[in-house]
């Protein structure tokens, strides 16, 4: 998959850096003064961090139901299995590797102190937690470039000969496979924890839907801790020739078990109020999403994580940048060749009659391309199979 400005949590998942926009106009978002800002100036941002910019995102936990056919079920059946497999582990015994006090800062040579091979890692206090590792190379000179890994709970990871693991105190790993590992059960749908590919997880494509219900993210990577798919709500994966996978905040369901993608009725009182609409989400053209023409309409606001909530969650003025990214992603170069584009970028200038799209191609060539009223996109006969992120829009069918 593409993985975009709209999903740069995933590299500094850490620190939540606000981007400021930089325009010479006191209030940028004005109409009347819209029609007088260049198409680059509508998407510029400053990469210096800024005071009292806000960051909002388009997650409303209330629509996973109506998007995805039976969506709590899956959700509740994840957390059972969860359940089952933390108690298994817990009662597991294994000679498990740990911080050894004798060792420097129980520091492990791979291919001297252990092994070259796939490994699991957990929290030895609350097998719930998530797990913290530094693996790193020493150069002729003695110097090290470390990299901290920050993994779910048996999470696997491919350990290469001279790698140099500093496990912590709250950190213990183990060799896998292993005998009398708990597998994680189910009908051929595959909850969130790790597989082997090949034994224990076939390759293929795979629908992704998140068990993530206060911001609705999920994350698919490899032994190298590598990103398969990273998505909002629900999307697509191929598993190919992996060892390992790890599904963080995920489920996989294969593609002839997947379930029925559905569009929701807006609620925004002000434009577009009962039309069908398709929420932020992967869509599958030819599948979840019809070919044909459709209007892209900003849909940025706070997370809404309250089932109990009532009303429409709101749509707010917003600064663009790294973390309020509005548009369409393709889901891979492949396709974004087939589209003709990679990106296309909503500007934030939602009250304006004039309005453009940054259009990226696959490349990463740009152009802008303008519109009066709400841009359009249109999906064509050659586009089906392909598949089209939504981060912070809505699509309106013509």
């Amino acid at each position: 998959m593409i993985q975009g400005r709209a999903y740069a949590h995933r590299a500094k998942k850490v620190n939540h850096i606000v981007y400021v926009l930089i325009f010479s106009l006191t209030i940028p978002f004005l109409s009347g003064c819209a029609a007088n800002i260049s198409p680059e100036e509508r998407f510029s941002h400053s990469e210096e961090k800024g005071d009292g910019y806000d960051t909002y995102g388009s997650f409303d936990v209330r629509e996973l139901e109506e998007q995805v056919e039976g969506y709590w079920k899956y959700y509740m059946e994840n957390e059972k299995q969860k359940g089952m497999r933390i108690h298994d582990v817990d009662r597991w015994s294994s000679q498990w590797i740990e911080n050894d006090q004798w060792t420097r800062e129980g520091e492990y040579i791979v291919g001297k102190n252990i092994n070259q091979g796939l490994y699991v890692f957990r929290n030895k206090e609350d097998v719930s937690l998530n797990v913290s590792v530094d693996i790193y190379k020493e150069n002729v000179k003695g110097e090290r470039k470390i990299q901290t890994y920050w993994t779910k709970p048996m999470s696997f990871f491919y350990l290469e000969d001279g790698d140099i693991v500093n496990i912590n105190r709250k950190t213990e790993i183990a060799p896998v496979p292993i005998q009398n590992y708990p597998k994680m059960k189910g009908n051929k749908i595959y909850y969130e924890g790790s597989y082997i590919v090949g034994k224990e997880i076939p390759k293929g494509e795979y629908f992704v839907l998140s068990m993530e219900i206060s911001v609705g993210t999920a994350l698919v990577t490899d032994q190298k801790d590598k990103t398969l798919a990273l998505i909002s709500r629900f999307g697509y994966a191929d598993i190919e020739d992996e060892l390992a996978v790890n599904l963080q905040n995920c489920i996989l369901i294969p593609m002839g078990q997947k379930p029925t993608v559905r569009p929701i009725k807006y609620q925004n009182p002000e434009a577009a109020y009962g039309e069908t609409v398709f929420a932020e989400g992967m869509y599958k053209v030819g599948k979840d999403l019809a070919d044909g023409t459709y209007r892209i309409k900003n849909e940025v606001y706070n997370n809404l994580s309250d089932l109990t909530y009532k009303g429409y969650h709101g749509n707010e003025s917003y600064y663009p940048g790294y973390y309020n990214w509005c548009g369409l992603i393709a889901g891979n170069k492949t396709q974004a060749n087939q589209f003709g584009w990679s990106e296309m970028q909503l500007d934030s200038y939602q009250e304006s009659k004039i309005r453009y799209l940054k259009i990226t191609d696959s490349k990463g060539e740009i152009n802008y391309k303008q519109f009066e009223g709400l841009p359009t996109v249109t999906f064509t006969e050659k586009d089906i199979g392909n598949n089209v992120g939504l981060m912070r829009c809505v699509l309106i069918p013509e």
